[in-house]
């Protein structure tokens, strides 16, 4: 609980509405700490990390969403709580902040549209309170949509769209979206920024989450088959990787050559083994097993790679330390082939195959 505090508030400039919100959130004696922002702040020397100097890419590309495709378990709604058409009473604060948003809307010349996103619930209580919420938006001239009731029409999978019973995954996100991308082009009439310098963040947003589907398709892959595992990455977009294939795999050649030829990598020299490190899918490097130099590379200005040849005497059984990031030895393998892929996009690593 504290650690949301301090999230959400020491996040926020200052402003009336930060300092009611803190005076509203926390107790009396802590305002002023919240405020100054130093007496939270100042004894975390130990702690800070990246992302104290960095935004967090939820919070820069999906204002908070987790994208994720995790199944979880959700249902629909009993046909009794849908045809419950029952308005339950909207609490004084309810109304207050409702009516707020309204007065805003008009203030400022934008239109609104509520609506309940997919979730299960069996409580009558609840259905009579969105209702009520209905009834309001109705009164107001303001668009209502509860997509409990347009699951058949968005085609929404109860088994396939959820990430738990109250959250959709990315499958059921993308859905809900696109109802409201097809409404806004039927009823609004919206300029295509696509492409505007001035909208250049919602550009990247996409290609951010191109870059979390292409790791969803690695994932997929990677439970596939190593040829289609290979392709994936082979065809992907800001992806480096770094391969080692070291000590005896003759008896799985066959197989490797699935796995390294669609990724660039010839006959001879899998059959020399060696370690190859890729930026952004073009070969930047090779190191052959008889060399005895190690070689650092830099993924980005937070990632460094390092690669070296290492004896089997030197290392304990089946694990290796020749490839270190940023200093921490990895578990590489001996008589097979070591694959770590990296997102310069995410700034992380998406995707590792040890194979022997």
């Amino acid at each position: 609980m504290l650690g949301n505090l301090y999230r959400a508030l020491l996040s926020m400039d200052i402003s009336a509405n930060s300092i009611e919100l803190i005076q509203k959130e926390t107790e009396e004696e802590s305002w002023t700490d919240y405020i100054l922002r130093w007496p939270v702040i100042h004894t975390r020397y130990k702690e800070l990390g990246r992302y104290d100097f960095e935004q967090y890419d939820y919070s820069l590309f999906g204002r908070g969403e987790a994208v994720g495709w995790t199944v979880g378990w959700s249902y629909p709604l009993s046909s009794e709580l849908l045809n419950n058409t029952e308005a339950g009473i909207l609490s004084d604060a309810n109304r207050e902040w409702l009516e707020s948003l309204v007065e805003l809307a008009q203030e400022e010349n934008f239109e609104l549209i509520f609506f309940v996103a997919p979730f299960y619930y069996d409580d009558a209580e609840t259905r009579e309170l969105y209702n009520a919420a209905r009834e309001f938006a109705e009164n107001n001239g303001i668009p209502y949509f509860d997509f409990n009731e347009l699951a058949e029409e968005i085609s929404l999978d109860y088994n396939t769209d959820f990430a738990d019973s109250t959250h959709c995954n990315a499958n059921g996100a993308e859905k809900v979206t696109a109802f409201f991308g097809e409404y806004f082009a039927e009823n609004m009439d919206l300029e295509d920024h696509r492409g505007d310098e001035r909208y250049y963040l919602w550009d990247e947003d996409l290609e951010y989450y191109k870059s979390l589907v292409q790791e969803q398709a690695l994932a997929a892959a990677l439970n596939s088959s190593v040829r289609e595992y290979a392709e994936t990455i082979a065809a992907g977009s800001n992806l480096s990787y770094v391969i080692t294939l070291n000590g005896n795999y003759v008896e799985y050649i066959g197989d490797i050559a699935q796995l390294l030829e669609p990724l660039g990598i010839n006959v001879y020299e899998y059959l020399n083994g060696g370690k190859w490190i890729y930026a952004d899918g073009e070969l930047h490097f090779i190191m052959d097993n008889s060399s005895v130099d190690s070689y650092t590379y830099d993924l980005d200005d937070f990632v460094t790679v390092r690669i070296e040849n290492v004896s089997l005497m030197d290392s304990e059984a089946s694990v290796f330390e020749d490839v270190k990031v940023n200093g921490e030895a990895q578990t590489s393998v001996y008589d097979g082939v070591y694959i770590m892929v990296y997102d310069t996009l995410q700034h992380e690593f998406i995707s590792t195959l040890a194979w022997n």
